[in-house]
């Protein structure tokens, strides 16, 4: 018998990664973000989660002091953070929050060293790498843990055992999971970029303007991929879209997400027996 896993979700965005622990048999307690679109995401997706709309990167202590009010020292806990990566990233134009990237990374980290959860986690992409000295990590491609598309992140954390996201699965691919799809079509100034998508293979990462960039090829008609689309290709099936969300806020908020089958496989490497 195992020790109940509370988690406390920072930076949330959608879902994500409370969707993978969900599955993971763990019981989120608290989501924070800062942007209230993503939390509406997140609501619908999770009714039974609670979310809190708080600008995140201040007071350590009074972001403890909110963290403790909502789990049981006697149980396991989780703390896991996904801090918005605009000072590292390459690839994104777009960010859900305004503040400094760097800065939100250390700041997670010392509220990490602040509260000594059981066990954390922290997902970035990867040029992170370079503020996170004496920090375990790995880098690890969401296509090796069976979810259809190839994405590439850091995953920071203790407590947790890091071999299941070490251990490669077979790769699924569009074909498999999405087999309507006959082709995919990059725009013409995205040939090279694209140059190796395949339906036979994993889709390339997808970003909040990508699907714009690669289109997919049904009946002979090109057309983007559906948000319920990328929603599988994220390896989340029964994803919930809501409809009062903009196209533009929605395209940010699914791109931006960690892939649910990495959290599911971080909070069932935890072993807590009585």
């Amino acid at each position: 018998m195992k020790k109940e896993i509370q988690v406390i979700d920072l930076f949330c965005g959608g879902g994500g990664a409370s969707q993978g622990f969900l599955q993971g048999g763990a019981n989120v307690v608290l989501a924070v973000d800062s942007w209230g679109e993503a939390l509406k995401f997140h609501e619908m997706n999770h009714p039974n989660v609670k979310t809190l709309n708080m600008e995140l990167g201040g007071s350590i202590v009074e972001m403890a002091r909110i963290i403790e009010a909502h789990i049981d020292r006697s149980k396991h806990f989780h703390l896991h953070g996904s801090p918005p990566c605009q000072a590292f990233s390459i690839a994104s134009h777009h960010r859900l929050h305004a503040s400094n990237g760097h800065g939100l990374v250390n700041w997670f980290i010392e509220l990490v060293h602040y509260l000594k959860p059981d066990s954390w986690s922290m997902e970035n992409v990867i040029p992170v790498t370079k503020i996170l000295e004496g920090i375990n990590y790995l880098i690890i491609n969401s296509a090796d843990v069976g979810v259809p598309q190839s994405r590439r992140r850091v995953i920071a954390g203790e407590g947790w055992k890091y071999e299941p996201l070490i251990s490669k699965s077979e790769w699924i691919t569009v074909k498999d999971v999405l087999p309507y799809i006959e082709s995919l079509s990059p725009v013409p100034s995205m040939v090279k970029q694209y140059k190796n998508a395949s339906i036979e293979k994993p889709f390339p990462t997808i970003t909040s303007h990508s699907p714009n960039q690669l289109k997919v090829i049904i009946n002979g008609q090109k057309r983007a991929l559906t948000f319920e689309e990328r929603g599988i290709l994220f390896g989340w099936n029964d994803i919930k879209i809501p409809d009062n969300i903009r196209k533009s806020d929605l395209r940010k908020i699914v791109g931006n997400m960690i892939t649910p089958p990495v959290t599911k496989r971080i909070i069932e490497s935890i072993s807590l027996p009585f």
